[in-house]
C-alpha cells in the first residue's frame, strides 16, 4: 500500500561492503509552530536503524539519537542520500564524544545553534559535505532579521553617542546632520567591508556553501535612506527631540544614583 502521498518509502539500506556505509540526511517537517512556514529538523543517519541530532535540554549533551526516520515529536519528510563512504568506527565514536561535550542542550539557540547546524557539523566532520540549503532557511532568514534590528540599533547609537551634543543645540542646522550622517556612513561601508571578508573566509574555511549575510549592502542601503530623509527634512526633529530625551533621562538616573550615594554615606555616619 506504501505510505501517504509525499511521504517517503521506508529506507532499504543496500549491499555495501565491509566497512562502508550509506550517510544520509533526514528532514522532518515542525509540528505546532503556529502556522510557521519552512520550519526543518533535521538528523545524520549513518546506520540503517538510527540517526543523531541536537536538541535543547537543561543538563548535559544535547546530542541524542534515536531511531532513523522515527523521531516522534516531527513529522519524517523526506530522505537526502548524500553518498557511500567508508568510516572507521573508532574515529566515528571518537567525534560523536567530542560533539557531545561541545554541544551541551542548554547551547541551543533557534537562529545560530539549532539541530540543522548540529547536522551540518556533523556531515561536515564525517566527509566533508552540507546538507541541503533549504532545511535551514527559515532560521537563516530569522538570523539576518535578528542581525539588521542589531545593527540598525548598533548604528543609531553610534549617530547618537557621536552627535548628541550637537544636536541637542537650539541652534542646530540640517547642514550639521547631514555632515554628521555622511561621516559617519563612510566610516561603517569600511568597518562592515572587513567583517564582510572576515564572514566570507571563515564560510569557505568550513566548507558551507552559504553565502554570507551582506553586510556592506545593508548598512549602504539603511544609511542611504536615512540620508535621503534627512535630506527632506523628515528627521531632523525627530532626532533632536529623541536626544534630548535620552539627555533628560540620563540627568534624571544621574540624579537618583547621586541621591542613593548620599543616602548610603548617612546611613554609615
Amino acid at each position: 500500500m506504501g505510505n501517504e502521498p509525499g511521504i517517503p518509502e521506508p529506507y532499504v539500506p543496500p549491499d555495501l561492503d565491509e566497512g562502508e556505509y550509506e550517510i544520509r540526511v533526514n528532514v522532518y517537517k515542525l509540528k505546532g509552530i503556529g502556522g510557521m512556514v519552512g520550519g526543518y529538523h533535521s538528523a545524520i543517519a549513518i546506520f540503517p536503524k538510527e540517526e543523531w541530532s541536537f536538541g535543547a535540554c537543561e543538563k548535559g549533551t544535547g546530542v541524542y539519537r534515536c531511531n532513523s526516520e522515527g523521531n516522534t515529536q516531527y513529522s519524517f519528510y523526506k530522505r537526502h542520500i548524500v553518498g557511500r563512504f567508508k568510516l572507521d568506527m573508532g574515529q566515528f565514536r571518537s567525534l560523536i564524544r567530542r560533539l557531545m561535550a561541545e554541544w551541551p542542550g542548554n547551547s541551543y539557540n533557534l537562529t545560530e545553534r539549532n539541530c540543522n547546524h548540529f547536522s551540518s557539523e556533523l556531515l561536515w566532520n564525517l566527509v566533508k559535505r552540507r546538507p541541503p540549503e533549504y532545511i535551514n532557511e527559515l532560521s537563516e532568514n530569522l538570523c539576518r532579521s535578528s542581525q539588521q534590528s542589531k545593527m540598525a540599533g548598533e548604528h543609531w547609537q553610534e549617530f547618537s553617542a557621536e552627535h548628541e551634543k550637537k544636536l541637542v543645540d537650539a541652534e542646530h542646522s540640517l547642514r550639521d546632520v547631514e555632515d554628521c550622517y555622511r561621516s559617519l556612513w563612510g566610516a561603517a561601508m569600511v568597518r562592515e567591508k572587513k567583517r564582510l571578508e572576515a564572514d566570507k573566509k571563515k564560510a569557505e574555511a568550513s566548507g558551507n556553501s552559504s553565502k554570507p549575510f551582506d553586510r556592506v549592502a545593508w548598512v549602504d542601503q539603511w544609511y542611504s535612506n536615512a540620508y535621503a530623509a534627512i535630506e527632506k527634512g523628515i528627521t531632523v526633529d525627530a532626532v533632536r527631540e529623541r536626544l534630548k530625551q535620552v539627555h533628560a533621562e540620563r540627568i534624571t538616573e544621574n540624579m537618583k544614583n547621586a541621591s542613593l550615594a548620599n543616602h548610603e554615606a548617612d546611613e554609615d555616619v
